[in-house]
């Protein structure tokens, strides 16, 4: 789970966010004033509509930017709007996570 200071709480609205398209999620990322990125994830009941296994899936997720977290940029919120390919594929997601950071320049 990520510490509670990373977390994106769910009244922010990003304003002008950059969307960046990956095979197992959508990633709008704004930046903010804050000296660290702020994360959440977002699984529609269309993906799966079981909740263990979207819980599964965002536990997956956090873990991945979990260790990561020390390599991201610093005043970014992200939201992930995960697809339904993730959900057969979640093994995978921790990679695509670090390559979408290091292709669009999110990491330091």
């Amino acid at each position: 789970m990520l510490k509670k200071k990373y977390r994106l709480p769910a009244n922010v609205r990003l304003g002008k966010a950059e969307t960046i398209s990956a095979k197992y999620f959508i990633l709008k990322t704004a930046s903010s004033s804050l000296p660290y990125p702020r994360f959440a994830f977002v699984i529609s009941k269309k993906v799966d509509r079981r909740a263990v296994i979207r819980n599964r899936i965002k536990r997956e997720m956090a873990s991945s930017i979990q260790r990561l977290i020390d390599k991201v940029s610093p005043g970014k919120d992200m939201v992930f709007i995960l697809k339904r390919s993730a959900v057969e594929s979640m093994p995978l997601l921790a990679r695509s996570v670090k390559d979408v950071f290091l292709q669009e320049g999110l990491s330091k």
